[in-house]
């Protein structure tokens, strides 16, 4: 791509709550995605919507439990094709998996439309992980048969998408061997950014930390394989601080491991001081779970030692170091106990944290994959740039 030429405009379709200036998973993602695609030659036309949460939808999904449905407002098709039409714009990208069934209605009521899918990662395997979860400890017999068909509906339906989607941009080659099984035409690994923006590290003997969503399953699953194994063997000044909503997760927690200090969900400028104070931060994800763990990058930004597992590290590329890699619960409370009371091991760490944010993949180089991506999808219409 020639960056001297004038850009290509495209439209880009997501929530209103996708573009706020919060730093939520979604939000990230999608300041990433709008970021590396202006620089990929783009000139981007936001078109933002509220889900539709109507009384017709509310009653609607009570009634028919197929998946995807009833999110996407009946006017936003015709508004978008509106658009392309007047400007002449013959690319889309649709910012989420839950925007994908608008991909059918465009290409019915205008075939040449480029439709390209940015995925965050496929609901299916979330809701997999909430299945095996449900039935913690146990041989899947509280698995419900309307799990069961919840989930091949999930499947068909993604699977019926990608019918319509010209290409799918996804964040893990995990991500990308799902959607080549489903049925996706053309698909390419867009790896998570990382920005290095460290902040004064005052660790506490002891003091380990923890922040993220309690309620999704991959995470509190993990925390809890390492709770279990910390149970019984660590010193009594050990202490693991959690941060994250929903606050019943937390105290539930705290009230089953002596050890855990639930603090609740903090400010941006509390979470830093108290982050400050960690000796190191964990990531304790041990299962494919849609898209990627963005609280890595943060951890790694902060310049902060980190203790994840290869399943966390999915959707990051970087040349150097990797992080302490724990291959089970047990040896990941084993590191954490270490890098908690062991000076030396965590300032080898933390050199090794830095290296990593130096050598991760640029938005620049990944701008240039996604032109030379686009530019090879067949009838892809961007012969000018």
């Amino acid at each position: 791509m020639n960056r001297n030429t004038e850009k290509r405009p495209a439209v880009f379709v997501a929530t209103d709550s996708a573009m706020e200036s919060t730093s939520g998973g979604i939000q990230i993602f999608t300041r990433e995605y709008q970021l590396i695609l202006q620089m990929a030659g783009f000139h981007l036309n936001n078109i933002l919507f509220s889900p539709s949460n109507g009384l017709r939808e509310k009653i609607m999904r009570r009634i028919d439990r197929n998946p995807y449905r009833y999110f996407i407002p009946e006017y936003l098709a015709n508004q978008v094709l509106s658009f392309c039409q007047s400007k002449e714009v013959s690319t889309v990208f649709l910012n989420g998996e839950d925007l994908a069934p608008l991909s059918e209605v465009l290409k019915k009521k205008q075939p040449d439309l480029q439709v390209i899918l940015l995925s965050y990662g496929l609901e299916s395997a979330d809701y997999l992980h909430e299945i095996r979860t449900r039935s913690w400890r146990s041989d899947f017999s509280r698995v419900r048969s309307s799990h069961v068909s919840r989930l091949g509906r999930l499947l068909v339906e993604e699977s019926k998408h990608r019918r319509s989607v010209d290409a799918v941009l996804c964040m893990s080659d995990f991500e990308a061997e799902i959607e080549n099984w489903i049925g996706a035409k053309k698909v390419l690994v867009v790896p998570r950014l990382i920005s290095l923006i460290p902040f004064e590290w005052d660790p506490m003997l002891g003091r380990v930390g923890f922040v993220g969503r309690l309620d999704h399953p991959p995470n509190l699953e993990g925390l809890r394989l390492v709770l279990e194994e910390l149970k019984g063997r660590c010193p009594v000044d050990f202490k693991l601080r959690i941060v994250g909503a929903p606050s019943r997760f937390g105290a539930s927690l705290s009230r089953q491991f002596p050890f855990v200090e639930y603090l609740g969900v903090l400010s941006e400028q509390d979470l830093h001081l108290e982050a400050k104070t960690w000796s190191c931060s964990m990531n304790p994800v041990f299962c494919y779970a849609r898209g990627a763990s963005t609280k890595l990058a943060v951890l790694l930004g902060w310049g902060l030692p980190v203790i994840t597992t290869l399943e966390g590290m999915r959707g990051y590329e970087w040349g150097a170091d990797i992080p302490i890699v724990a291959d089970s619960p047990k040896e990941f409370a084993k590191a954490l106990l270490s890098l908690a009371f062991d000076a030396r091991k965590r300032n080898e760490a933390k050199a090794g944290v830095r290296r990593i944010c130096e050598s991760s993949v640029t938005a620049d180089r990944i701008a240039k994959r996604i032109s030379e991506f686009l530019l090879s999808l067949p009838h892809n219409h961007t012969e000018s740039y």
